[in-house]
């Protein structure tokens, strides 16, 4: 076995141990290669060994460069490996539109050379998107499919058993993200593995998923404390801090606000690390629900105007990687005619992104998107351009009182409300957690005083009893706005401020009314 062959096994055996030595072994391959092949297959784990480190940029750059040499060269097993770690760092960049890309083709590689195990692999992180976004039964469809692809693949029982625990934790996933928290924990205890003692932290998350979810507290926030412990014990991978999410997500759902905030600062040093756009818009957003909760205007005003900042240069990111992605369809169109429903499977996932699975309006990243174009046309056309942010009134009382199903329901019948009520005439979203935004072009005060009266006679209209409301037995709500031409010495956050504020100066006098301010 010569130089090269031994390093190219080395690297091979130490890839899940050390991402660190991973890299000193691929530069080291890199400075004796000779050949095509020696410097793509040094770059594929060069680039495997910075996305661990959570070098994403450096890690996307190396693999683009090895599947170059690898589509001219035609080497098609690496071809393969590198479509799949592509479709990884997609996905940990917050980008899922170009991570189907690139699994989608690794699964045409796989069938082509026959590698079943792969496509096993591949099925399991497609499903693991579907499940992200909310499409529970197309992710377990995908995955009984990887599982059963697994099976055929191989004979050896000691693999088996690894796929049962493995698919049997990804099932754990599906379910308890879903809602169906038993079924999930007879999955979890399927994998048996131990979570009292296992250092496998995405069981020990799924646990702490689990209790968070059944609202076992105690349990709960003793599995919590186990996964900061993994991570703790971690020096060195990114990967693990990125933990700090699920902790924070459950702090929030466990109604422990403050060591939401502890862990939200303690991240904010890992995502700046990372220097990813999509985890600040993620991270962010958890702010803005940790300082809602905490009452902490100052810090709330901050992560909103961070958000849309963060979140704007997430869609300009996102569109840069569109142009590229069409460029490299337009030459490869032959291969993907033969796959002509991919498109529609990825518009499908936009969608789902853009809009929100409670109330099915915009969310946050649909509206911010639908008001940058209505904010451009508006300061073009020198044309009025009116944003409301409509609050329920008395909203956590009516939680309280009636329930968390019953508050989900309250806010649904509201977003059909403001729908009915605005039509084609604009747009509607849901803002917060209770509160909405509705942005309408071209309207003199006097229409939309019409749209605004509109909108509480139909909110009105659905008698929905609360009985602790003070301003009426029935939901209402409160209605902040801001309707003028954009300048060229304003932006859109100017609009949501002002709108804020409008809104603001309404409730310090009363709830169930309403406030159109004329100016900045």
């Amino acid at each position: 076995m010569n130089e090269k062959e031994s390093l190219m096994e080395e690297i091979l055996n130490i890839r899940y141990e050390s991402a660190e030595k991973e890299k000193e072994l691929c530069i080291q391959l890199l400075d004796c290669s000779d050949d095509d092949y020696t410097q793509a297959f040094a770059r594929t784990y060069l680039g495997d060994a910075f996305h661990s480190l959570g070098l994403l940029e450096s890690a996307l750059r190396e693999c683009l460069k090895a599947l170059e040499i690898s589509e001219k060269n035609r080497y098609e097993k690496l071809m393969l490996t590198l479509c799949n770690i592509i479709g990884i760092i997609y996905i940990t960049i917050e980008d899922e539109q170009s991570s189907l890309d690139y699994y989608y083709r690794a699964m045409r590689l796989a069938d082509e050379v026959n590698d079943r195990m792969m496509s096993s692999m591949i099925m399991s992180n497609i499903a693991s998107i579907y499940n992200k976004f909310g499409e529970y039964n197309k992710a377990m469809i995908n995955l009984d499919k990887a599982y059963e692809i697994a099976n055929s693949a191989t004979d050896n029982d000691l693999h088996l058993k690894y796929a049962d625990t493995f698919f049997n934790g990804n099932k754990a996933d599906i379910a308890i993200s879903s809602g169906n928290y038993e079924e999930g924990l007879r999955y979890l205890k399927n994998t048996n593995i131990d979570p009292e003692t296992t250092c496998d932290i995405r069981i020990v998350i799924l646990y702490a998923y689990y209790y968070t979810g059944v609202q076992d507290k105690d349990n709960a926030l003793k599995y919590i404390s186990r996964i900061i412990e993994l991570i703790e014990c971690d020096n060195n991978s990114v990967d693990m801090k990125s933990y700090y999410f699920d902790i924070i997500e459950m702090y929030l759902k466990l109604s422990e606000y403050e060591s939401a905030k502890r862990y939200a600062i303690k991240l904010e040093e890992v995502v700046r690390n990372m220097n990813i756009t999509g985890k600040w818009v993620k991270l962010l957003d958890l702010e803005i629900k940790i300082y809602t909760a905490l009452g902490d205007e100052d810090r709330l005003n901050e992560a909103y105007q961070n958000f849309f900042e963060k979140d704007k240069e997430f869609n300009e990111e996102r569109m840069k990687t569109s142009i590229k992605r069409l460029k490299r369809r337009i030459d490869l169109q032959n291969e993907i005619d033969k796959h002509a429903d991919m498109k529609a499977k990825q518009e499908q996932l936009i969608n789902m992104s853009e809009n929100d699975e409670l109330t099915n309006v915009l969310n946050r990243r649909g509206l911010r998107k639908k008001i940058d174009d209505m904010y451009q046309k508006a300061k073009e056309e020198a044309s009025l351009l009116a944003v409301m942010i409509i609050d329920v009134d008395y909203f956590k009382e009516f939680n309280d009182t009636y329930g968390h199903l019953a508050g989900d329901d309250c806010l649904r019948k509201i977003a059909s409300a403001l729908r009915d009520s605005v039509g084609m005439n604009g747009i509607v979203g849901r803002y917060g957690g209770d509160e909405f935004m509705v942005v309408v072009s071209g309207m003199e005060r006097n229409e939309l005083v019409n749209m605004i009266t509109r909108i509480r006679d139909s909110i009105d209209g659905l008698f929905i009893t609360n009985v602790n409301s003070k301003v009426s037995e029935f939901i209402t709500v409160t209605i902040g706005a801001i309707n003028t031409i954009p300048s060229d010495n304003t932006d859109i956050l100017e609009y949501m401020h002002a709108a804020d504020n409008a809104l603001y100066e309404i409730k310090k006098k009363s709830r169930n009314g309403f406030h159109i301010a004329n100016a900045l």
